[in-house]
């Protein structure tokens, strides 16, 4: 499945250098319910949740993709305004867990929910990102002196294009130009759609950017 992850332009470059992507901890991912689609009506029941979240939070990690990559909203909430980019990679559908969006947390007569099937589930508000995730266990990834968390490129992540925001200025780090074209990607510059509202690759080849 081809699936895009939106960021800047800084982490986006270091990304590329690299040749890892971030992974990210649920607890601080920016939706306040994640990991707690379930109605919780009683002390016990939150407490219980509470605790599982925190448990799952400190083992496992998560990517976060969308499956389009030309949503002008994304751009500008996740790729810097329009001036980061978009990686679009090939990840194996095994690997992917399509988010569903629901209008109101989850009954109890719903039956059982574990952890790996409340990752999937987020408030309806969040549909414009049409998410896709890509869960792992933490102790399968790089840690670096910062504390970030990261998985190199591979086949089962594998890089296939970068579209360059329609703002997006180019780096004067020749050195990062140098590492860069050694990548066997395409590149395409975005620009935004003369008639409706989407982010659409630029057609006018002298019009594109370079890394």
């Amino acid at each position: 499945m081809r699936v895009y992850k939106f960021i800047d332009q800084k982490w986006g470059l270091k990304s590329l250098a690299a040749e890892t992507l971030k992974v990210s901890e649920f607890d601080k991912l920016n939706d306040p319910f994640e990991l707690a689609a379930m109605s919780l009506e009683t002390k016990e029941e939150r407490d219980a949740l509470r605790k599982s979240k925190s448990e799952y939070s400190k083992k496992y990690g998560v990517i976060c993709f969308s499956s389009r990559w030309g949503n002008p909203v994304m751009w500008s909430h996740y790729a810097e305004r329009h001036e980061g980019m978009v990686l679009e990679f090939e990840v194996p559908d095994q690997r992917l867990k399509i988010v569903e969006y629901s209008t109101r947390r989850l009954a109890k007569n719903m039956g059982h929910r574990k952890m790996d099937d409340l990752v999937k589930i987020k408030f309806s508000h969040w549909s414009y990102e049409n998410e896709i995730r890509m869960v792992l266990p933490l102790k399968s990834c790089e840690k670096s002196r910062e504390e970030i968390h990261t998985i190199p490129f591979s086949n089962s992540l594998k890089l296939k294009r970068i579209f360059l925001g329609h703002s997006y200025c180019p780096t004067n780090d020749s050195s990062l130009q140098e590492k860069l074209k050694g990548l066997d990607v395409e590149i395409v510059t975005a620009r935004l759609a003369f008639t409706i509202f989407q982010v659409i690759p630029q057609k006018e080849r002298t019009l594109w950017k370079e890394l």
